[in-house]
């Protein structure tokens, strides 16, 4: 009879073992993962936040209407100073119309962004952003080669919308040790769990 008890209860051990080392990195994915990705994108929304308000002190001042013919070569040594300071991966600067008046991509200079995102959301004077995926499109509709952090910031003079900022980061190594530091940590948690559960 005691045998039969004690076959019986480990049977019960290795069942909930086996539960609790398959559902705690399952929990880990499903629940902690977005939450601390959720953290990272904040964190990473209020950086991008505090260097558009420099940028705009420090760059754009009280000017009533952005355009091509306000960059002087001093204010664009001043963009490219910021650019470098921060560790920015791509900025851009729109004109109210959505006309890129400034970019770190040349070539980007000239063109109009007609997308509802900027005319609909960022000109009535939201902050629009998105977490996008290393292979996969931007909201530029273009394809990113890292894990980036893309983040429009209006532009506000005088109550109006004169323009944006377009903000990349590139958070490729942050997600990375981010997602490696998680993974490792319900591992051994797990692993002490059913260790834990087993020498009883």
């Amino acid at each position: 009879m005691k045998s039969v008890f004690k076959i019986k209860f480990l049977k019960n051990i290795l069942i909930l073992s086996s539960v609790i080392a398959v559902g705690l990195p399952l929990f880990v994915i499903l629940f902690i993962y977005p939450l601390f990705h959720g953290l990272l994108t904040k964190n990473t929304e209020n950086m991008a936040i505090s260097i558009a308000r420099h940028l705009s002190s420090d760059i754009i001042g009280n000017q009533d209407i952005l355009s091509r013919d306000f960059l002087t070569e001093e204010i664009l040594s001043e963009i490219q100073g910021s650019v470098n300071h921060f560790g920015l991966m791509k900025l851009k600067i729109f004109s109210e119309s959505g006309e890129i008046i400034f970019s770190t991509v040349t070539k980007d200079i000239g063109e109009i962004n007609k997308e509802t995102y900027f005319h609909d959301f960022v000109a009535k004077g939201n902050v629009c952003t998105k977490v996008v995926k290393k292979g996969t499109k931007s909201l530029e509709d273009q394809i990113v080669m890292a894990d980036v952090f893309e983040i429009y910031i209006p532009i506000i003079n005088n109550d109006m919308f004169i323009g944006a900022f377009e903000i990349y980061y590139d958070i490729t190594n942050r997600k990375e040790r981010l997602d490696k530091l998680l993974h490792t940590s319900s591992l051994i948690k797990g692993v002490e769990t059913v260790q834990n559960l087993t020498g009883l």
